[in-house]
């Protein structure tokens, strides 16, 4: 019976644990392809639904166009991506959601307007300002969405660019998103820098998972198409060469003359022990040579009566010719 106790008592555990780690508060990762409770793969097909070309660069060194408009989910922990702010000073235009690192339980909900007087019902959840509060180059900024004397979201001039920031970036997550008005807050904070048919890259460094490009990389697109292009080439010479790289060339060994091919098929005999077979040979070759009828008839022959028998028959063969 202790046994039976000891299995349940360890499958109870078992349960336990992965009770916990299905919690969703224990995955957060605000990333446009994760389905999970944290991530923004929702939010990415409405975007793409809705007319807006929707990208996923994880580079910490994406290759922005002046039309692009990035879109970078910060977790509590990070800041917002330089390449991001760089990007908006410069004259573009930028979205950041901050994101808590723990999604809150849905609770109750909190009425909002807008700068218009527009109303909508949203989630009450965390707000999770993204750092830095104030980036470098801000002129001005004005609220958007508001709830009380709390600001839910916000446009600023910084630079010579846009940035609009969704402080509850938890409302733009999988888990948020769908219910009571969230998607009307998000996605009008949205378009308070973009509009149809612009295309939206999101970034992975306000959550970490930006990846430093290769040394090739680094250089451009037309580096990278220059490397296969390089590799497809050699690739093609070895193969039409018939030579594999880093092995030696074989030697090709030259036939001087019909003794070396009689030596050579006498050694291949030899090993399998069947010297008499050229002897044979050479007799059905030559039906008026006596000398050969008589050797092929005799047994036990020795390797060296062997080649010496077939090098006769070979000087009275070119005799006779």
């Amino acid at each position: 019976m202790r046994w039976i106790a000891a299995t349940l008592a360890g499958l109870l555990a078992l349960s336990y644990a992965l009770i916990v780690l299905a919690a969703p508060g224990a995955d957060v990762h605000p990333a446009p392809d994760d389905r999970g409770l944290g991530g923004l793969s929702i939010l990415a097909e409405t975007l793409s639904h809705q007319g807006y070309r929707v990208a996923y660069d994880k580079s910490s060194r994406p290759r922005l166009q002046p039309d692009d408009v990035v879109v970078a989910p910060v977790m509590t922990e990070h800041s917002t991506p330089e390449a991001a702010l760089r990007h908006v000073r410069s004259g573009g235009r930028g979205v950041v959601l901050g994101i808590p690192s723990e999604l809150q339980p849905v609770a109750d909900s909190i009425p909002t307007k807008d700068a218009q007087g527009k109303q909508a019902k949203i989630d009450n959840t965390s707000a999770a300002p993204a750092k830095p509060g104030k980036p470098e180059g801000e002129v001005a900024s004005a609220t958007g969405w508001y709830y009380g004397d709390d600001s839910i979201s916000f446009l600023s001039q910084v630079g010579k660019g846009r940035l609009a920031r969704l402080e509850d970036g938890a409302l733009a997550t999988n888990r948020f998103l769908g219910r009571l008005d969230n998607a009307q807050v998000v996605l009008s904070t949205i378009a308070t820098v973009a509009k149809s048919g612009d295309r939206l890259v999101f970034l992975a460094g306000g959550y970490g998972e930006d990846e430093a490009p290769g040394p090739v990389e680094s250089i451009g697109p037309w580096a990278v198409g220059a490397l296969w292009q390089t590799l497809a080439v050699l690739a093609a010479f070895g193969v039409a060469r018939g030579i594999r790289f880093g092995l030696p060339v074989p030697e090709a060994t030259a036939q001087r003359g019909s003794r070396e091919l009689l030596d050579a098929v006498a050694t291949f005999y030899r090993r399998g022990k069947r010297t008499d077979a050229p002897l044979n040979a050479a007799a059905r070759s030559n039906p008026g040579d006596y000398e050969a009828q008589s050797l092929a008839r005799r047994s036990g022959i020795s390797e060296a009566e062997a080649r010496a028998a077939l090098a006769t028959f070979e000087a009275r063969s070119k005799r006779r010719k």
